[in-house]
């Protein structure tokens, strides 16, 4: 989308301030359609739910509402949830309008396609964890290539205003205590990758502090530095497999580099982590206790019920389809 403006909106350093941009018009102009069939109404819902609008069409494309790949996981999730139609995610991407899309919907339903998936429950017990499927793709690529940072994933936040460092540090350790996969490390019993869940994890904050360097040139250095931050190595077995760097740029400017490790987190995540951090830090700059609700379910929960699901006949079906598409291969 283009939009025209008589003038950039800039911050006090010159840049761009993104935030003060304003949203595209992405409203169509082409009459809505309603939905025409249970399948479509349920579908143009789920659109609404993830995209976070008031209606959509039968015929609304998903992407041209501003959706994408991470939004696109969750569609395919609630229609799973939802339906009980466990459709690839290639689906949405070929039929992205809730129309199109039904009419897969109803295929896989006539053609007995649907799944009955077991619950997703707390487990109970201490001791290893079994990996997800996708953390098991993550650790054999280390153990093919260790000490290789192409899955590291950094996330930097401009702090703006007068830090207050403990409360920061405190945000950090609470969100630690939040989430298992943040103090998770990968052991291996027996040949076969585990989850090694430690009970406490505190994440130092490196402070660096930038005096000597010439003040117009310090947030130059700083993104400098975090990028060398960013590609810095982690041990899976050792870990932790989330760093915390904190570079001062002046008194009233900081830059903090948060690094994690693909196997404990993704994008979607990283956005889940931002805004928690951001909201533990304000409650606790308070003197406000943590705002965030306990989590009913972890990651490792996930990953054994992933496992429970994908076994016996159902791992059969899936193997033997992939053993047939690639015979010859």
């Amino acid at each position: 989308a283009f939009v025209v403006l008589s003038a950039m909106p800039r911050l006090g350093s010159g840049k761009i301030d993104r935030r003060a941009l304003p949203a595209p018009e992405l409203d169509s102009t082409q009459e809505r359609v309603a939905p025409r069939t249970p399948i479509e109404e349920v579908l143009c819902g789920i659109w609404a739910q993830v995209l976070d609008l008031e209606e959509v069409g039968a015929t609304d494309g998903f992407f041209a509402l501003g959706g994408h790949s991470l939004l696109a996981t969750r569609v395919i999730s609630r229609i799973r949830d939802t339906l009980q139609i466990d459709l690839p995610l290639r689906s949405l991407f070929e039929a992205p309008t809730p129309a199109g899309l039904g009419k897969r919907v109803e295929d896989a339903l006539r053609g007995g396609q649907g799944v009955v998936l077991p619950p997703l429950v707390r487990e109970i017990g201490g001791g290893s964890k079994p990996l997800s499927f996708a953390q098991e793709r993550l650790w054999f690529l280390d153990q093919l290539n260790p000490g290789d940072a192409s899955y590291n994933l950094p996330l930097a936040m401009q702090l703006s205003g007068k830090l207050d460092v403990d409360a920061l540090s405190r945000a950090l350790s609470a969100l630690c205590a939040r989430h298992e996969a943040l103090r998770t490390t990968f052991g291996t019993v027996e040949g076969h990758a585990v989850q090694v869940i430690h009970d406490t994890l505190d994440i130092p904050i490196s402070v660096i502090t930038l005096p000597a360097v010439p003040e117009g040139e310090r947030a130059t250095e700083a993104r400098r530095l975090a990028s060398i931050e960013a590609v810095r190595p982690f041990d899976l077995e050792k870990g932790p497999l989330l760093r915390a760097e904190l570079f001062e740029i002046d008194e009233h400017a900081h830059l903090l580099l948060l690094t994690m490790h693909h196997i404990v987190s993704d994008g979607w995540s990283v956005g889940v982590l931002q805004r928690e951090v951001s909201a533990l830090y304000e409650a606790f700059r308070q003197g406000k206790p943590s705002p965030l609700s306990a989590l009913p379910v972890q990651y490792s929960d996930y990953a054994a019920w992933q496992r429970r699901w994908l076994s016996g006949e159902t791992l059969e079906a899936q193997l033997s389809y992939w053993t047939t598409a690639l015979h010859g291969a």
